[in-house]
């Protein structure tokens, strides 16, 4: 019997395993800032009205979709209450709630906040995503700052691109 429960139990979680993994939103600043700064991710702000109608559709008909899911995996997420965040409204220059705002690691703010009322469809937010996430998103170890998004490059300034750098071509060989 115990045998059986655990395979059961084991089989269980396996969803868990595969891929079922779920972004998370953090409430604590603070503790966001930190995070995004150990995992070298970047920062979505999201500042919210926690009794409006567009908050509840965002998270409804937005933030719940699977492919918005997927990207937001990629950024520490802060929620944070409009009318609480004073510091961080004029910090990133937010003046109105339901007003989303892609950071760098550090904090840094780039490309134009989204603002989501009305709410936004699917695909609207994720091209806004996509495109603030290529500038946010830091150098790689090669000091290159492009990302791939969609199997296509993405450079700082949010344009994609399907062009092939060319190789060049030196009459002298490296040697390592």
């Amino acid at each position: 019997p115990s045998r059986r429960s655990s395979g059961l139990v084991g089989f269980g979680l396996l969803p868990l395993a595969i891929g079922c993994a779920q972004p998370t939103w953090y409430l604590d600043h603070g503790f966001g800032e930190r995070l995004a700064k150990k995992e070298n991710k970047p920062l979505l702000f999201y500042f919210k009205a926690w009794d409006s109608t567009q908050h509840r559709n965002m998270r409804l008909k937005v933030l719940s979709d699977p492919a918005v899911k997927a990207e937001l995996l990629k950024t520490v997420n802060l929620e944070l209450e409009f009318s609480w965040s004073t510091p961080y409204k004029e910090r990133y220059g937010v003046s109105n709630p339901q007003i989303l705002v892609m950071c760098k690691p550090d904090g840094t703010k780039v490309g134009h906040a989204l603002y989501a009322n009305p709410v936004p469809t699917v695909p609207r937010f994720l091209d806004w995503f996509k495109g603030a996430l290529g500038e946010a998103l830091p150098p790689t170890a090669s000091g290159d700052r492009k990302s791939v998004v969609e199997g296509k490059s993405v450079d700082l300034g949010g344009r994609r691109t399907n062009k092939k750098k060319k190789k060049r071509t030196t009459s002298h060989a490296r040697s390592t």
